[in-house]
C-alpha cells in the first residue's frame, strides 16, 4: 500500500538542477535584452526572490516588467531551454519510476514550461507525469493557487490526506498548506541558500536533504523473515540484516540486466543474469544460509538458482510457472507456483520433496523464521509450518477480513504474542459518468489473534 496514492512534485530543482545551469543563466541573458546596463543580480539574490514573492514578484517589483515583457521574457526562456537540458538529481528517477511501478500518480505542478517539463520527463524516466500544471496556465491558477492541487483530487478522486507536495520554495508550501495537503522540502536543490533551508524546515510537514531519504520515507524497506536471515527489500536492493551476504543489488532495467552481490567480507561480486525483473524489486533476492546461492524466482520461467560468485545456474525447477515467492529453511525452500502447487524443495538440487494442493496463485506471507500464512482457496486462508508445509490453524476469508468478504487483502504483519494484523481495500467506482471516476478505496485493517502462534 503506498503511503501516498499521489505524489506531486515542483520541477525546477526538484527533480532537475536547472536553476544553477539553466534559469539564472538565462536570466542574466534576458536582463541584459530587457534592461541593458542594469547592474547584475548576483545567483544567492536571485534564488531569495524567485524564494518570495516568486519569479514573476521579481520582474515586476524589482525590474517593473510590463506584462508585454513578461510574455516576451518567457518566450526567450523557452527558446533558451530547447537546447539547455538541465541534469536530475541522483536518486530521484529511483521515486518517480517507483511510485509509478507500485500503481500511484505522478503530478507536476511548477513555474516551469509544459513541453520542457514533458522532455525531461521522457529522456530521463521514459515516462509522462500524469497531470502537469505549468506556467503556460493562467497566472490566478498557478501555485500559489490551490487550483491544481483541487484539480488533481477532483480528477482521480482523492482526498488531501492521499497527496504529497513536494517542493524546495514558498510557492509551493503556500499552495499545500491552503489546501490541507502534505508538504515535504526538497532540501537538495536549496543548499545554496542556508536561510531558506532553515526557513522551509520551520514551515514544511516533512525535509529532506537528498532523495535517497525521501525514498526511504515513501517505501520504507519491506521486511521479509526467512529461517536464517531477515531480508529487507528496498527498490532494486536487498539488505541482508545477518549472514555471509551483506546486500544484494539487481539491475534490470539496462539493456545487459545483472546482480551484484556485496559480501561481508568485503568481496563484492558481479555478473550477467537475463531472469532479474519486477519480481525481485517487490520480493528482494534470498541466498542460501551459508551464502553461496543465489535464488531468482521469476514471472515465466519458474524459480532458478545460482552459484553466488560465478553466476553459474545450478538448477531450476521443473515447472516454468510463475513463482509468486519463497521461503529459504536451512536445507530447503518452499515456493508457490502459478500452476496453484506449493512446494518443498531441496535446496541442493531443487528436487520436489512435498507438494500442497490446492494453493492460489497469490501468493503467501513469511510471518516468521519458521511460518507463513497462506489464501489456499478463495474463501480459506491457511497459517503453515515452511518446513512441512502442515496447517497449524485456518480461517475463513470472512474471518481474516473481519467480516469484509470482497475485499482484497494486501498487507499481513505478524506483531508478536500471536497476533497478526491484517489490512485490505475494495476498489470504488462512480459508474454514473462515462468513463467511470475511481473514488477513494474502502479500506480496513484488523488484528487476529492466533491461539497455535502464541504456543509455538
Amino acid at each position: 500500500m503506498l503511503k501516498y496514492p499521489c505524489l506531486v512534485l515542483d520541477h525546477d530543482d526538484t527533480v532537475v538542477a536547472s536553476e544553477a545551469s539553466v534559469n539564472y543563466p538565462c536570466f542574466l541573458l534576458a536582463m541584459e535584452h530587457f534592461r541593458p546596463g542594469a547592474e547584475q543580480m548576483d545567483h544567492d539574490t536571485f534564488t531569495r526572490w524567485c524564494f518570495d514573492p516568486g519569479f514573476a514578484g521579481l520582474l515586476r517589483e524589482y525590474y517593473h516588467f510590463t506584462e508585454q515583457e513578461m510574455r516576451d521574457e518567457f518566450q526567450m526562456w523557452l527558446d533558451y531551454v530547447k537546447d539547455h537540458i538541465p541534469p536530475t538529481y541522483p536518486g530521484i528517477k529511483e521515486i518517480i519510476l517507483e511510485q509509478k511501478r507500485r500503481g500511484g500518480k505522478v503530478c507536476v505542478v511548477s513555474h516551469s514550461g509544459r513541453a520542457n517539463i514533458l522532455r525531461d520527463y521522457r529522456e530521463h524516466f521514459g515516462i509522462e507525469p500524469d497531470l502537469i500544471f505549468s506556467w503556460e496556465d493562467p497566472e490566478e491558477q498557478r501555485k500559489p493557487s490551490t487550483y491544481p492541487l483541487e484539480t488533481i483530487m477532483e480528477t482521480y478522486g482523492y482526498s488531501p490526506k492521499d497527496l504529497l507536495m513536494v517542493d524546495d520554495l514558498k510557492p509551493g508550501r503556500d499552495m499545500a498548506k491552503n489546501a490541507g495537503v502534505e508538504i515535504a522540502y526538497a532540501g537538495w536543490g536549496r543548499k545554496n541558500v542556508p536561510e531558506i533551508g532553515e526557513l522551509m524546515r520551520s514551515w514544511c510537514d516533512y525535509s529532506f536533504d537528498d532523495p535517497a531519504a525521501l525514498y526511504t520515507f515513501l517505501f520504507p524497506a519491506k521486511a521479509v523473515p526467512h529461517k536464517s536471515y531477515t531480508l529487507y527489500v528496498r527498490g532494486d536492493e536487498t539488505v541482508y540484516d545477518r549472514g555471509p551476504v551483506a546486500r544484494i543489488v539487481s539491475d534490470c532495467l539496462s539493456s545487459n540486466p545483472n546482480i551484484t552481490t556485496r559480501f561481508r567480507s568485503g568481496e563484492t561480486v558481479k555478473w550477467k543474469c537475463k531472469y532479474v525483473g519486477e519480481y525481485n524489486r517487490q520480493f528482494g533476492i534470498a541466498s542460501s544460509p551459508d551464502g553461496s546461492k543465489i535464488f531468482v524466482q521469476t514471472w515465466e520461467n519458474g524459480l532458478l538458482c545460482f552459484d553466488s560468485r560465478t553466476g553459474e545456474r545450478i538448477w531450476r525447477t521443473n515447472s516454468k510457472r510463475g513463482i509468486t515467492n519463497i521461503y529459504v529453511g536451512e536445507k530447503t525452500i518452499t515456493c508457490q507456483q502459478h500452476d496453484h502447487a506449493m512446494q518443498l524443495l531441496d535446496m541442493e538440487t531443487g528436487e520436489v520433496l512435498l507438494e500442497k494442493r490446492p494453493a492460489t496463485a497469490w501468493g503467501f506471507t513469511n510471518l516468521d523464521d519458521r511460518h507463513i500464512i497462506c489464501q489456499v482457496t478463495a474463501r480459506r486462508w491457511e497459517l503453515i509450518d515452511a518446513a512441512t508445509l502442515e496447517a497449524g490453524e485456518a480461517w475463513t476469508h470472512k474471518e481474516f477480513t473481519n467480516g469484509h468478504p470482497d475485499y482484497c487483502v494486501n498487507e499481513i504483519e505478524y506483531q508478536g504474542s500471536g497476533i497478526i494484523r491484517v489490512s485490505g481495500f475494495q476498489n470504488v467506482w462512480d459508474t454514473s459518468c462515462k468513463p467511470s471516476k475511481r473514488l477513494p478505496n474502502l479500506e480496513f485493517t484488523h488484528t487476529l489473534e492466533s491461539e497455535y502462534l502464541k504456543h509455538c
